[in-house]
C-alpha cells in the first residue's frame, strides 16, 4: 500500500469494508503451503495468517471437525483521495475468509490497528466507510463518541483523532430506507399518511412514462439492493409527478430523504455547500418525524393505519417502531450529516486538503465493484458466478493488472 500511495504522490486515503458471500469450501496453495477456506482467527480484530499450514494429517482432520468454514468474505479497500477531475483505482489492502461471528469490539481494534498502520507507512486514513450492521454501527458510534462511549477507552484523545470520521456507506442507506418500504412487514406512517409503493405503482398506471420514467420493477425490483432503482424512484420528475397523486404526501417525504441523500453524499456534481444542506435538510426532516413518532402512541398509531384502506390489510404491527424507519439508518442519517460539517472544518483548518471534499468516494462500493469484477471472470462457459475464498485471491491479483492499465 505504502508504495501504491507513493507511486500516486498522494497522502490521504479512505478505508471501506463490507462482506460478501462465497462457497464454502476448503483449498490447497501449494505456494504458501496453507489451506484456505477455514475462519482464521482474530487478534486485535486482525485475522493471523498462516494459521492453516501442517504436515499433520490428523492435524487437518481436527481443524475439519472444529473450526468452522468462511461463507463469507470479508475485504477492506484503500480508495486514494483525489479531485473530481482525476481518478485513481481503489487498492485491496485485505481480503480473508469470515463466518461473520465477530463483536463491535472486534471492528473497533481492527480499525484502530488500520489507523496504527497506515500512519506508520506515511498513509494520513481519513475515515472508514460500511454498511448498517448493527456491530458495524455500534462500533461507529464508539469511536465518535456519538452518545456512545468505552470504559477505560479515550479514542478522541488519539494522536491522530481528528484525521479519522467514520460515516455510514451512503449507498447502503438509500437501499435500506427503500427497502424498509418494501418489508411485507412494516407500514411505515408520517402524521396521518402512509409510506407506500402504492402510490408508485398508482402514479405508473394513470401517467404518461414520460412523466416520471418509472416502469413496475423500478418500484418492485427483484434485487433488493438494486441501486438504479432507488435513483430512478427518488428523481426530481418521480418526485413532482407524485403529487398528483392523492394522500401521497408522506410518500414524497420520505422519497424527499432518500434523494437528499443521493445529493449530499453519492453525487458527484453536487457542490459542498450544497451537500451540506442537503444533508441537514434530511437531520432536521427526520428529527421532526421522530418527535413526532415519540410522542404519538402504538393505539393512535393503529388506528391511524386502520383508517387507511389502501395499506396492506393483513400487517398488523406487533411494535410501535415498526411504523418508524430503521434505526441504523436513523443514526446514519445523524453520524453522516455531522462528518459532513466535521471534514469541511478541518479542510478550512488546513489539517486535510481540499482532496478529501470529494466525498463520493467516500463509501464501501470501492468493495461492491471489486466483488461484481471478480465474479464477472467466471468462465464463459461456466454456470458458476460465485468464487470461493481462494478463487476471489486468485482473480483480485489478475484485477490489479487490468487496473494498472486503465488508471
Amino acid at each position: 500500500m505504502s508504495d501504491y500511495i507513493s507511486s500516486k504522490k498522494l497522502k490521504f486515503v479512505y478505508a471501506a469494508e463490507d462482506c460478501t458471500s462465497v462457497i464454502s469450501k476448503i483449498t490447497y496453495n501449494t505456494r504458501s503451503n496453507n489451506f484456505t477456506g477455514f475462519v482464521p482467527p482474530l487478534k486485535g480484530g486482525l485475522p493471523q495468517i498462516n494459521t492453516f499450514s501442517t504436515e499433520s494429517f490428523a492435524e487437518l482432520q481436527h481443524w475439519f471437525s472444529t473450526v468452522s468454514m468462511s461463507h463469507l468474505l470479508n475485504a477492506h479497500m484503500i480508495q486514494p483521495a483525489t479531485s473530481t477531475s482525476d481518478s485513481c483505482a481503489p487498492f485491496l489492502l485485505s481480503a480473508y475468509g469470515t463466518d461473520n461471528c465477530f463483536t463491535a469490539q472486534d471492528i473497533v481494534l481492527r480499525w484502530v490497528n488500520i489507523v496504527n498502520e497506515c500512519t506508520k507507512n506515511g498513509a494520513k486514513l481519513v475515515g472508514f466507510a460500511t454498511d448498517c450492521d448493527s456491530r458495524y454501527l455500534r462500533s461507529i458510534r464508539l469511536l465518535m463518541g456519538f452518545f456512545s462511549n468505552m470504559p477505560k477507552q479515550q479514542f478522541h484523545q488519539h494522536e491522530n483523532a481528528f484525521h479519522v470520521d467514520i460515516p455510514q456507506d451512503s449507498v447502503h442507506i438509500c437501499t435500506k430506507l427503500w427497502n424498509r418500504i418494501l418489508s411485507s412487514t412494516t407500514t411505515i406512517l408520517i402524521g396521518d399518511q402512509a409510506v407506500t409503493v402504492d402510490h408508485l405503482l398508482q402514479l405508473i398506471k394513470s401517467s404518461s412514462k414520460a412523466s416520471h420514467n418509472l416502469v413496475k420493477s423500478d418500484v418492485i425490483p427483484k434485487d433488493r439492493q438494486n441501486y438504479q432503482s432507488c435513483e430512478k424512484i427518488s428523481s426530481e420528475a418521480a418526485f413532482n409527478a407524485l403529487s398528483s397523486v392523492p394522500n401521497s404526501r408522506a410518500t414524497q417525504i420520505y422519497l424527499q430523504i432518500i434523494r437528499n441523500i443521493r445529493l449530499a453524499f453519492i453525487s458527484t456534481e453536487t457542490k459542498y455547500i450544497d451537500r451540506i444542506y442537503y444533508a441537514w435538510l434530511n437531520v432536521f426532516i427526520v428529527r421532526f418525524w421522530y418527535t413526532w413518532f415519540t410522542k404519538t402512541t402504538k393505539n393512535e398509531l393503529d388506528s391511524i393505519l386502520n383508517q387507511r384502506n389502501y395499506i396492506k390489510q393483513n400487517i398488523r404491527t406487533s411494535t410501535k417502531r415498526q411504523y418508524f424507519m430503521a434505526h441504523p439508518a436513523l443514526f446514519s442519517i445523524e453520524i453522516n450529516s455531522h462528518t459532513l460539517v466535521y471534514i469541511a472544518l478541518l479542510v478550512i483548518q488546513c489539517q486535510l486538503p481540499e482532496e478529501c471534499l470529494n466525498v463520493s468516494l467516500f463509501n464501501s462500493q470501492s468493495c461492491e465493484r471489486e466483488f461484481r469484477l471478480c465474479r464477472s471472470m467466471s468462465g464463459p462457459f461456466s454456470s458458476i458466478v460465485n468464487f470461493t475464498v481462494e478463487q476471489f485471491i486468485q482473480r483480485v491479483k489478475k484485477l490489479s493488472y487490468l487496473h494498472s492499465i486503465k488508471y
